[in-house]
């Protein structure tokens, strides 16, 4: 299997330069990411929704006051980007849904398709890499990290989360390829 780094071109009469090629042949495991993480695991006994008013407040302005600025500021100035087609978005409004993304940018994926969907809470179905950096944890999961479980026992709150959110009309994206793969097996 082959994955592409592909960057988006300044103006629309450009073409997509090619960054460069990685070869992987494990499709679940293998990443584009450098990182060496040990991976947290995520059991039965994950806490997958904090009800505690303090947690929920402080995701509640992490998402919107802190994190949202940056990510606008960082979207403009990088990329250019211009959404095409948002207001088709709006049809769903009232509706949970998932957005399904290619991974190529290690940090930008996080959040480019959530910039389309504001104000609308966002949670990302991620790898429990994600959430195994002791210093950016907590920050992680207050912006809406639900990472995959590692076992059978795990999967059942895994979903129930997921069925919660979906009917809480919030939005769920998933930004990985492994990660999407993972959830079909």
């Amino acid at each position: 299997m082959c994955g592409r780094i592909l960057y988006p071109p300044k103006d629309l009469g450009e073409v997509m330069k090619e960054e460069k090629t990685i070869y992987y042949k494990d499709e679940l495991n293998e990443e584009f990411s450098t990182a060496k993480i040990t991976p947290r695991v995520i059991d039965e006994n994950y806490k997958y929704i904090h009800k505690n008013p303090f947690w929920n407040i402080c995701s509640y302005l992490m998402q919107n006051i802190i994190s949202m600025p940056i990510k606008f500021l960082y979207a403009k100035i990088k990329f250019k980007i211009k959404y095409i087609g948002k207001e088709k978005l709006k049809q769903y409004k009232k509706e949970g849904y998932f957005i399904y993304c290619n991974h190529t940018q290690a940090f930008a994926d996080t959040f480019i398709p959530s910039l389309a969907n504001y104000p609308k809470r966002n949670y990302f179905i991620v790898n429990p890499e994600n959430i195994s950096m002791k210093f950016l944890k907590t920050i992680v999961e207050m912006l809406g990290a639900i990472p995959i479980p590692g076992d059978k026992k795990a999967m059942k709150n895994f979903l129930q989360v997921i069925e919660k959110r979906i009917k809480k009309r919030i939005f769920c994206n998933n930004i990985s390829r492994s990660t999407y793969l993972a959830i079909l097996y």
